[in-house]
């Protein structure tokens, strides 16, 4: 069977058919296209077919193949981490656009719920690349996000001279004494779970399959947000910013209670698809 015949035969998605023949065959997307009557050998087919078969009984197509491209970077995944999502580079490019604009050549940056990695790595890495001298502490609950986002900050972050911390413990409790130690947060940036628990059980068997305790957010879906607007001023400079992913239906909430814990400046930020992802503030002491 050729590269192009199963790609049009795969009862999967052409992306994730693309994804598949990536993995297993070592080609480029334009590969696909320009090896299109390349011969599979019985090893390759005989892998895509498991691959294909995986993801057709609702296995994520980044935990099949391992990885999920975010950003400017590729994120190793694992199951039992959160797989990056397109959405949250909203967060991500507004991090990096408020924080080259701040006059301070030396940020402290903090990634609660950290998961892959994926939002404070991406922002370290464009920041040290624009000449800011930059400090990266990523801090989550789960033991498998600590040893996947260690890997990925070590990876990606490598020569870049951006100084790592690694915590896996629940929201500030490891970050104390960094910050007695070291100073507060420039930014502390979060995508912590938001989905209604009732709503779990309504989404993809993809999106089920991963963890839980990445999305479950309580009845409402704010139960971990509001522990975070309430504590992130005791570990934030003055003028430090606190970005939020939030559900799509959230924001006036999720602002309120910015607001009503002191936070300037907040905006709704909505994504490509116009739909409300990412609630900012401004901490003023």
């Amino acid at each position: 069977m050729t590269v192009s015949r199963y790609l049009a035969t795969s009862p999967v998605s052409k992306n994730d058919t693309r994804l598949f023949l990536r993995y297993v065959c070592g080609l480029s997307e334009s590969q696909i296209f320009t090896q299109a009557d390349r011969e599979l050998s019985q090893e390759e087919k005989s892998r895509l077919d498991r691959c294909v078969s995986l993801s057709a009984d609702g296995k994520p197509t980044a935990y099949i193949i391992g990885y999920r491209d975010f950003w400017r970077y590729r994120f190793k995944v694992t199951e039992g981490v959160l797989i990056p999502q397109p959405d949250t580079e909203t967060l991500v490019e507004n991090a990096i656009s408020s924080l080259k604009k701040s006059r301070q050549s030396h940020l402290r940056i903090l990634d609660l719920c950290a998961g892959s990695g994926c939002i404070g790595v991406s922002v370290a890495k464009e920041l040290s690349e624009s000449g800011k001298k930059t400090e990266l502490t990523l801090s989550d609950i789960s033991r498998d996000a600590y040893r996947v986002f260690s890997e990925n900050a070590g990876i990606i972050l490598k020569n870049t001279g951006v100084v790592v911390k690694c915590y896996c413990a629940d929201l500030f409790d490891a970050v104390n004494v960094d910050v007695r130690e070291n100073g507060k947060y420039n930014a502390i940036l979060t995508n912590p779970p938001y989905i209604r628990t009732d709503v779990i059980c309504t989404l993809s068997k993809q999106v089920q399959s991963e963890p839980h305790i990445a999305l479950d957010g309580g009845a409402d879906g704010l139960d971990l947000i509001r522990k975070i607007v309430s504590q992130a001023a005791n570990f934030l400079t003055d003028n430090g910013l606190l970005l939020c992913e939030i559900g799509y239906d959230q924001g006036n909430e999720v602002k309120e209670l910015f607001e009503n814990a002191g936070y300037r400046e907040t905006h709704i930020i909505c994504d490509l698809g116009g739909r409300e992802r990412v609630v900012s503030g401004i901490h003023r002491s």
